[in-house]
């Protein structure tokens, strides 16, 4: 049969269901009743458990909701066959029935257990010769303080007298819900029997019903499917429908509120229908009917929608016979996918067809059960929990089925993806390996160019380092004699070393040496900018221009950096400022800022810019002054010209430090770089004694006489270091940790001047400015010399000397330098200087 026939089916099955649900709504629906009325129930004391079924009859009462009405016994009751049923309908239902205990065994104590749980208003009447007397109260509008016994169902307790002709008794049904009935006497004893066992099956079907939401919402979780949580959703609804429906949810979380149970159960009911077809995607009914699918999802939303507000308005009566058509339709049109699809070769399916005919199968028992056809015993009242326990058994099979089709195909889709890539990864190895043919005899002719040229770059590295180690001998020789001319000398023999390195470079990648990379060690700040600009100040004076240093707030005395790559980006910058500007003005300026984003307070940003008032450059070449060998096109009145190298170098090592590099130049009005480099502060602790030290290669000779300096200076490998220089020169030396320690000496009684005194100037406590302080106060005649990395020792800014210091020297410690000054300070004369080093050609 094609899926067309099933679909025929499906809509024959449902039209016959809606129109068994509509008979429900109105009016008592029976078979003919036998004539006459019911016998009484006759007790003894074998019985046990006895139902009422067949031993019943009822009545119908119209007209305003009183409690009793008058002349209810002149009232019409018919005789019930098995239990009595109204279907759905605003009258009041009445029961009757009659006990008689025929002996004293079956006289006593009773339990008279009314069902179903969700019946609204239900009461217990005795008849007496005054009238109706009430027993007791039960339904879902009845807190359970109010009833005689607590429990799911209503629950009487009857007390019978032995050998009396009978008592009658009324139940009093009224109900937004199906009006039905069903009766059984207990014994106290077989009742609470009774209790254990139903208490004991409904924990295995709510247990089985929480495990199955559980591991939908972990399957949900972990495979990041949708349809897993609509699953746990249906789970849940499903099982919070029949935790309402057997009455437990009154019984154990709400016993004393009312009017709850319609609305829950309703809405719960109509999400039910809706997750109940979400569920239906498992079986990939949109992949085989696409169009079908989509219309039957759709009007299962319009019509959640539509019942919705009724079931939270407590409408039971509204959205209940609409449900369990919505229930019959839905599985049987559930039926007939799975089958089509199970067809189709969907191994899944076949479970899916077996869950949802079990949920036909008790949709459609439930309707003679509603009707009265059927009695209401233990299997009548859970054949719809027992069915649905076996549908979600089967439909959790499914599931799983499903999740195992899903993995089985992306276990085949990543199989087939990577015998896709292995396939790629041979292609592309074939094709690497023809290329890497290619490159190799390409590389042995770049090889032989590049032999050609390292030998070619060695050649004249080495004739050009020949001659610089001359002018090296000879500028140290200068700084040994005492014709005055140290300082020139100085600056000529650092400005040669300078070249040295980098010619030294050159020879190490004319080697296959990576010349290019950092050497990132702490280093003193102020000592390579004042170098620097001694050097900038004496090339400035050359070209008749002006040299000026600023220095814009505070800088921290030693940074981590390359300062070789550092003194070369400034360098350049300077010499090409030079180039261009004829007796004008040329100005260095430094500042640090802090780095953006960064909350280490020792990261900062050095900006250095180099402003000149030269030619400047034209617009069209500014784009193009970073790149190699680029000359611009206003070219320098005078002088060299040069390669077009220099803003490139800078450039290059600018951005290897992962600093950047501005240039703003206007046409006759100058150009200002500006060079940004982030780097962090450091310490003099960081730093190993070469960092600390310069001008070893050759110092004049001192005779110190035995004169004695104090040295105030909190680095410990400074403090050593001059000590053991001083003593070397015939000093003898007193070694101070702090300021603080200095001026507390001071203080001592008999404590005699020094000859000097050399100190650091930042140091914790009392600094430098205290130290030159306490030392005028008490000696005015001792001479206090500065060495530091701060600005207060930088020559090229001169503010040693407004501060009050006989002089000053800067780290790192040169100590030609610091014999030069010591011998100037004291009045003492260096003696003769040995030969110059030979830095090798």
């Amino acid at each position: 049969m094609g899926f067309i026939g099933l679909l025929g089916v499906t809509r024959l099955l449902g039209l016959l269901t809606l129109l068994c649900t509509a008979s429900l709504v109105h009016g008592q629906v029976q078979v003919q009743p036998p004539s006459g009325e019911p016998p009484p129930i006759e007790l003894n004391a074998r019985d046990q458990r006895v139902s009422l079924s067949g031993h019943m009859s009822m009545a119908l009462v119209e007209g305003p909701p009183v409690e009793v009405p008058e002349r209810l016994q002149n009232q019409a009751f018919i005789p019930a066959a098995g239990n009595p049923a109204a279907g759905f309908g605003p009258e009041v239902m009445w029961v009757r029935f009659r006990l008689h205990a025929q002996d004293a065994g079956g006289a006593g104590e009773w339990l008279l257990e009314v069902t179903p749980a969700y019946l609204n208003h239900v009461a217990l009447y005795v008849e007496t010769p005054q009238g109706l007397q009430r027993v007791g109260r039960a339904g879902t509008e009845h807190p359970h303080a109010q009833r005689q016994l607590r429990h799911r169902n209503g629950v009487f307790i009857l007390n019978l007298q032995a050998g009396e002709p009978g008592q009658t008794f009324y139940v009093r049904i009224a109900s937004r819900t199906t009006r039905m009935l069903g009766a059984t006497l207990h014994r106290p004893k077989a009742f609470a029997e009774s209790t254990q066992g139903e208490l004991l099956l409904q924990g295995v079907f709510f247990g089985g019903i929480l495990i199955a939401m559980m591991i939908s919402l972990f399957l949900g979780q972990w495979l990041r499917e949708t349809v897993q949580f609509q699953y746990a959703a249906y789970v849940s609804v499903s099982g919070f429908n029949q935790f309402m429906a057997l009455g437990l949810g009154q019984q154990w979380i709400f016993p004393e509120q009312t009017g709850l149970y319609n609305s829950a159960v309703a809405a719960s009911m109509a999400l039910q229908s809706l997750f109940g077809a979400q569920v239906l995607r498992v079986t990939r009914v949109e992949v085989h009917f696409p169009r079908l699918a989509q219309r039957y999802w759709q009007a299962t939303w319009v019509l959640t929608a539509v019942l919705l507000p009724f079931a939270l308005a407590g409408a039971y009566e509204v959205v209940s016979p609409v449900i369990q058509a919505v229930y019959s339709v839905q599985a049987i049109f559930s039926i007939g996918v799975s089958i089509a699809i199970w067809r189709r070769g969907e191994a899944a399916a076949k479970f899916f067809l077996v869950a949802f005919s079990c949920l036909l199968l008790a949709v459609l028992l439930f309707l003679p059960l509603n009707l009265g056809w059927l009695p209401l015993n233990f299997w009548t009242q859970n054949m719809l929990q027992i069915s649905m326990f076996v549908h979600l058994v089967l439909m959790n099979v499914a599931v799983a089925r499903y999740v195992k089709v899903l993995r089985d195909e992306a276990d085949g889709a990543r199989n087939r993806l990577l015998a896709s890539a292995e396939q790629s990864a041979a292609d592309l190895e074939a094709q690497v390996n023809i290329r890497t043919a290619e490159l190799q005899s390409a590389l042995l002719a770049a090889n032989e160019a590049g032999r050609a040229k390292t030998e070619f770059l060695g050649r004249v590295s080495h004739d050009l380092r020949t001659p610089l180690t001359a002018i090296i001998g000879y500028a140290q020789l200068m700084q040994a004699d005492e014709s005055g001319q140290q300082r020139r000398a100085g600056i000529i023999a650092k400005s040669a070393q300078h070249m040295l390195t980098l010619i030294n470079d050159l020879i190490e990648y004319a080697r296959g040496a990576s010349s290019d990379q950092l050497k990132l060690a702490p280093t003193y700040l102020h000592g390579s900018l004042d170098a620097v600009a001694q050097e900038s100040r004496t090339l400035a004076e050359s070209q008749g221009n002006r040299f000026e240093l600023v220095l814009a707030g505070s800088l921290p005395n030693v940074v981590m950096i390359d300062g070789t790559r550092l003194r070369q980006v400034l360098m350049n910058l300077l010499q090409n400022a030079n180039r261009y500007t004829q007796e004008g003005q040329i100005t260095l300026r430094v500042e640090a800022i802090g780095a953006p984003g960064n909350a280490d307070q020792q990261s900062l940003n050095l900006r250095f810019q180099v402003e000149d008032t030269g030619c400047g450059i034209p617009a069209s070449d500014l784009p193009h002054v970073l790149n190699p060998f680029f000359r611009s096109s206003r070219q320098p009145a005078s002088g060299p010209k040069g390669l077009g190298l220099g803003l490139s170098i800078v450039d290059t090592w600018v951005k290897r430090m992962h600093g950047s590099v501005s240039l703003h130049s206007a046409e006759g009005q100058g150009t200002v770089v500006s060079v940004t480099i982030p780097t962090r502060t450091a310490s003099e602790q960081d730093m190993s004694l070469p960092q600390m030290v310069e001008g070893q290669e050759l110092t004049p000779t001192l005779d110190g006489g035995g004169r004695r300096i104090w040295v105030v200076e909190d680095t410990v490998e400074i403090r050593d270091l001059l000590c053991e220089e001083l003593r070397r020169c015939g000093f003898e030396v007193v070694l101070i940790a702090t300021g603080q320690e200095f001026i507390n000496r001071l203080k001592l009684i008999g404590v005699k001047p020094p000859s000097l005194i050399l100190t650091d100037y930042q140091m914790p406590g009392a600094d430098g400015g205290d130290v030159l302080q306490a030392a005028r106060a008490q000696w005015p005649g001792v001479p206090v010399v500065l060495l530091s990395a701060t600005q207060q020792t930088m020559e090229s800014l001169g503010k040693a000397a407004s501060a009050g210091f006989d002089a000053s020297l800067t780290k790192p410690v040169n100590l030609l330098d610091l014999r030069s000054t010591l011998a100037r300070v004291l009045g003492l004369h260096p003696g003769g200087a040995g030969n110059p080093t030979d830095a090798g050609a």
